[in-house]
């Protein structure tokens, strides 16, 4: 079957645009372990947690303190938020269902503001693919991925919240 429309989680849309060949493969790879050896540079102290909650946006930001953000938002009721892991912790969700990501860093979040020149760097070098039929969803935007190979597209989408449920 012929592929129409492909979406990629966080770095995946890295390489949903490698699968699409708006991306070349090779750069998407490098990429990939530019943001890599971004985070892996952090003080292990300043990278931050995520934690997955089964709530609203909008019920989460109620009760987030100032050092959590909603990072992903995943469908209407699946968020993650991160942040400071003692706040995490802390959080009063009502018993909400909550699970503590096992992840190097907390992505979409101002955790990673001292690796976003590095990612800007890694980003640099992306190569354009020869392109295809096959569009790619940004989570950046919900819309058609755009600006694929610009690096400041790069930090944003590492900085900003993954818009998934768009």
């Amino acid at each position: 079957s012929k592929r129409v429309v492909l979406i990629g989680h966080s770095l995946g849309e890295s390489s949903a645009l490698a699968c699409a060949e708006a991306l070349t493969l090779e750069s998407a790879l490098r990429l990939a372990a530019g943001r890599g050896a971004a985070v892996d540079a952090l003080p292990s102290r300043d990278r931050g947690a995520m934690l997955a909650v089964g709530r609203s946006r909008a019920a989460v930001e109620a009760v987030l303190p100032s050092t959590c953000v909603v990072a992903v938002v995943n469908s209407p009721e699946a968020v993650v938020v991160a942040g400071d892991p003692a706040s995490l912790e802390s959080l009063a969700l009502n018993g909400a269902p909550k699970r503590r990501l096992d992840v190097a860093a907390a992505f979409h979040s101002p955790a990673i503001e001292s690796a976003l020149p590095a990612i800007r760097e890694a980003a640099a070098a992306l190569e354009v693919g020869a392109g295809g039929e096959t569009r790619v969803i940004s989570t950046l935007t919900g819309a058609t991925a755009a600006r694929v190979a610009d690096p400041d597209r790069w930090v944003e989408h590492a900085r900003r919240p993954c818009e998934f449920e768009k």
